[in-house]
């Protein structure tokens, strides 16, 4: 599988006469049909990752800044979105997309080309729905697990008993405190508490002026 960059594959496609641009499609470009379902949820958990909490900047071994999710939520869905759209492309074609910062780039050639609705998306010619070139139910079983893994991380995060958990741990950690037996036994009542209660103290501290505990 030859590699060509969005740039070069978009720019050769625009140069193209109209009858000679899916032969110029078919010459260039190279569409993988299947990936294992393991990848499909890598990829969900990488996007998932990067868009769904906040991200914190840090330097690595090579002086080079890099990114790392932390605990906090914090969703981002134009993010996601193009994150979406650029691993689809990079692992179901021979194509090379730009890094993250460029891509943007990247996908206004591929989208003001017509050449992203060909890829991901299907087009509609002479009033027939032409299927996109990425298999669709390849790109459907994406979404889902992606769908998946935010619903995960929503219950995991804000299901009542774990919210409140989280804040008892989030205290002691601010506080600076070896309280962990103390933790424990706050965390074990908090389970016992029914679940109706729960959520009238949630909604108590959002609606007060208390803060969460960032």
């Amino acid at each position: 599988m030859n590699k060509i960059t969005v740039k070069e594959f978009v720019d050769g496609y625009n140069k193209c006469v109209d009858s000679l641009k899916n032969r110029y499609i078919q010459e260039k470009l190279s569409i993988i049909s299947y990936l294992p379902v393991n990848i499909k949820d890598a990829i969900a958990i990488v996007i998932t990752d990067r868009t769904m909490f906040e991200q914190k900047k840090y330097t690595d071994e090579n002086g080079e800044i890099k990114f790392r999710k932390t605990d906090n939520i914090h969703v981002n869905s134009f993010v996601q979105y193009m994150l979406f759209v650029r691993e689809v492309i990079e692992k179901y074609t021979n194509l090379i997309c730009s890094d993250d910062t460029n891509f943007m780039a990247d996908y206004d050639l591929l989208k003001s080309s017509g050449l992203l609705d060909k890829l991901m998306f299907g087009e509609i010619v002479n009033g027939k729905e032409i299927p996109p070139l990425i298999p669709i139910n390849e790109i459907s079983e994406i979404r889902t697990l992606i769908d998946m893994h935010k619903s995960d991380i929503m219950q995991n995060v804000y299901e009542p008993h774990t919210y409140i958990s989280r804040q008892v741990e989030r205290f002691g950690t601010l506080a600076n405190i070896t309280i962990e037996p103390l933790m424990k036994l706050i965390e074990q009542k908090i389970q016992g508490i029914p679940k109706e209660d729960i959520n009238k103290v949630i909604e108590l501290v959002r609606a007060g002026d208390f803060k969460e505990v960032e």
